[in-house]
């Protein structure tokens, strides 16, 4: 890798790095860096020029020997013929110059495959076309690739904040990977030369997207994601968080060999020609038109990233600023659509659009006035003085803040963090809103404002797992009141939002709905484009969350009945447990469950008072008080469970349960097994259930035990007794069983 000099030569042209190219680098470069930083970037770029193109024969093609030709898998399938767009004579010259460029650039070469597909042309932002190959036909008969790409959203926000940054973008990026001269024939189309096909990767291929963004994420992946997050051709670089004051002036440290290089560019620089020398190695170019190599605002997948955080891009805002009145419902819809994309940075935005959506209502004539107009005004203004979104800081213990208010429409919430440098001021970081579906709005209010807390808990969970010091903010009192006392609510589903809320580590905090400052949010109308709100969703989506982590209703229920005030006599009676009802087999567990509740004095003697954990709330585990605690013994070697003896009922039992989930999941009868077995092999297959590839045992108090395989049973009777203080038989035996199962667990424990 070539070295960066802090005190570079004067600029000479090297390689593609010409003059020419150098002068408009530097006008697409103003302001931001001082001379002597601007020569550095002129170094950079001519030790690094071969990691750049300008034309289409300078462009790269990244090495066999490291990403060997793609194949296209398809089914059997009998070959396509399509009839191609005819070239408007308007553009026929100038669509036979791309396409000659291509041939000697070896993108195209000559076909005889029966195969055809259409292609056209589509206008780029600079004017020029572009020619797109529309491969339907291919991508039906084609095996998808399951690679995804990752969300535009939570890419760019990581690179707001930074005080400068560079956005690299590959060299008509699909041409730069080989496609496999097997594969090609399936992409022959027309054109005025004859027969063509691709020998790159196509441009319209259903598999394209995400086996060129795996390539560039394994070039780059010694500088993911501290210093870029590619994004299929996409390369953003992240510059330092800061610019290393020196307390003694207040001004940034600068290079020791160069004071007019300050240290955060001159350590930037050097990220970039690490990241540069990578792509250069693996045999890859980026577009040397489309460069910002050391800037104070890059664009990045839409958003303008800049030291104070990101905002809405300009062209986004040139578009509705120059959209006039609304004509009629479909052209208001498509506005409003438009506009909510940016709502994340609009305050009050449901108060500032009440006016126009009231239109899109049903049986709601359609007059677009002066109060309509001042509507798309004031957002559009709103819009333009937007306040930057800043992310999350993880590593610092500055409380982060999830307020959240409920209303009969909506569920408004937003979260934000305290400034480092004024702690008093918060700096948002994203905003939201779920519209209630029509049920959900007949909620009585403390049932609202319960559900509002565990759906914005539930849109927001990506983002605050991982928060050292997170504050939750709502303005109603009794909330914390019902999380306190889970037992007391009468609803089940009350309950199961409690279970999910419970499951984050918060401090609540009551604001005064005065000062509340979602309200708006929870306020706002459903908008165009928003997601209609179902009950399936409810079910399938929200709450499915809650069930991937078994949060069941044991956890903050006691499975117990309350029980009545006890004498001192009856709690060291109910202490004492026979050794006969702890040795009891599996069977004998589970007919216990068809016997008839037992009476509070049963109760205490099989079940002795538990305390509730502190931290936690949930009840302690059972523990023998009269057992005392034995000494522990170093474990010098992990013991394989197939060397614990084990009964050979055990050993048919688990060979059972391996029947079982064979049956669970494609419900075929298991060979040689006769009508009258089937049948009872059915009623002890369905106390099990799976979910996923984790297999259950059904219990009727909702208690459900996970099934533990032979492999893993051992760490599982370890970490139980190691984690309760080498407790003892007892309190081992009763933690396991609250959560695991598998056959005869009981006498494993011992």
């Amino acid at each position: 890798m070539p070295k960066l000099d802090p005190n570079p030569a004067p600029f000479r042209p090297q390689g593609r790095y010409t003059e020419e190219r150098m002068l408009q680098l530097d006008r697409e470069h103003p302001g931001f860096l001082t001379e002597a930083e601007r020569r550095i970037m002129h170094d950079l770029m001519c030790k690094q020029n071969q990691a750049f193109a300008w034309e289409d024969e300078e462009r790269g093609s990244f090495r066999s020997d490291f990403f060997p030709p793609v194949n296209i898998p398809v089914v059997e399938h009998t070959p396509w013929i399509e009839r191609n767009i005819p070239i408007p004579p308007g553009i026929y010259e100038e669509v036979c110059s791309i396409i000659r460029s291509k041939m000697a650039a070896g993108v195209y070469e000559p076909s005889n495959s029966s195969y055809r597909s259409r292609w056209f042309c589509t206008m780029k932002k600079n004017g020029k076309l572009r020619i797109v190959h529309s491969l339907e036909p291919l991508n039906r008969v084609t095996i998808r690739h399951s690679g995804v790409t990752p969300l535009p959203d939570h890419v760019a926000e990581q690179f707001a904040g930074k005080i400068c940054g560079a956005m690299l973008d590959l060299f008509v990026g699909y041409d730069e990977r080989l496609l496999a001269p097997e594969s090609r024939d399936l992409t022959t189309f027309q054109t005025p030369f004859g027969a063509l096909r691709l020998i790159t990767l196509p441009m319209g291929w259903s598999n394209s997207v995400p086996i060129f963004h795996d390539d560039v994420t394994y070039i780059l992946q010694p500088e993911i994601p501290d210093k870029t997050i590619p994004y299929i051709d996409d390369v953003p670089i992240k510059g330092p968080d800061d610019w290393h004051i020196v307390p003694e002036t207040g001004l940034p440290a600068t290079h020791p060999a160069n004071p007019g290089v300050r240290l955060a560019i001159w350590e930037f620089f050097q990220d970039v020609n690490r990241i540069l020398q990578c792509m250069k190695y693996c045999g890859g170019t980026f577009s040397g038109r489309k460069l910002q190599l050391c800037v104070e605002r890059f664009k990045v997948l839409g958003h303008i990233c800049t030291p104070q955080g990101r905002i809405p891009e300009e062209s986004r805002l040139q578009l509705l600023r120059n959209w006039g009145p609304c004509k009629d419902i479909s052209e208001l819809r498509a506005w409003l659509g438009t506009v909510g994309v940016l709502r994340i940075f609009v305050k009050d935005f449901a108060h500032r659009a009440h006016n126009l959506v009231k239109l899109t209502r049903k049986d709601q004539p359609f007059e677009f006035g002066p109060e309509q107009r001042e509507a798309q005004v004031d957002i559009v203004n709103a819009l333009e003085v937007a306040k930057p979104l800043v992310p999350v800081d993880y590593k610092s213990d500055r409380p982060v803040i999830l307020a959240v208010d409920t209303s009969h429409i909506a569920v408004g919430f937003y979260l934000c963090q305290m400034d480092e440098t004024a702690p008093a001021r918060r700096v948002y970081c994203r905003f939201g809103s779920i519209t209630l579906n029509a049920r959900e709005s007949h909620f009585s209010q403390p049932k609202l404002e319960l559900y509002g807390v565990f759906r914005a808990l539930g849109a927001f969970r990506l983002y605050i797992i991982g928060v050292r010091n997170l504050i939750l903010e709502v303005d109603a009192r009794y909330i914390k009141g019902m999380l306190s006392n889970p037992d007391i609510q009468p609803s089940a589903s009350i309950n199961r939002w409690i279970t999910a809320i419970l499951m984050f580590d918060f401090k609540l905090v009551h604001v005064k709905g005065t000062h509340h400052r979602p309200d708006g949010l929870s306020r706002r109308p459903p908008q165009p484009g928003d997601p209609e709100p179902t009950e399936e969703q409810d079910e399938e989506i929200f709450e499915d969350w809650v069930d991937r982590m078994y949060g069941f209703m044991h956890i903050i229920q006691p499975l117990i009945p309350p029980r009545p005030p006890l004498s001192i006599v009856e709690v060291f009676a109910g202490a004492q447990i026979s050794s006969e009802e702890e040795d009891d087999d599996e069977e004998e567990a589970d007919e216990a469950e068809d016997r008839p509740l037992p009476t509070h004095r049963d109760l205490v003697r099989r079940n002795p008072p538990r305390n509730r954990d502190p931290d936690t709330g949930l009840p302690a585990p059972q523990i023998n008080r009269t057992e005392k605690i034995r000494p522990v013994k170093p474990i010098e070697e992990e013991i394989p469970y197939e060397a614990v003896p084990r009964s050979y009922k055990a050993q048919l039992e688990d060979a059972r349960i391996i029947k079982v989930r064979k049956w669970l999941e494609d419900f075929k009868r298991p060979e040689g097994m006769d009508d009258k077995e089937m049948a009872t092999f059915v009623r002890f297959a369905t106390g099990f259930f799976l979910d996923g590839t984790r297999l259950w045992r059904r219990r009727r108090d909702g208690a459900h035990q996970l099934f533990a395989r032979p492999e893993s049973r051992i760490a599982i009777l370890k970490a139980v007794h190691d984690d309760l203080g080498h407790r003892g038989f007892y309190a081992t035996r009763a933690a396991l069983t609250d959560r695991f199962w598998w056959p005869q667990v009981r006498a494993d424990v011992v």
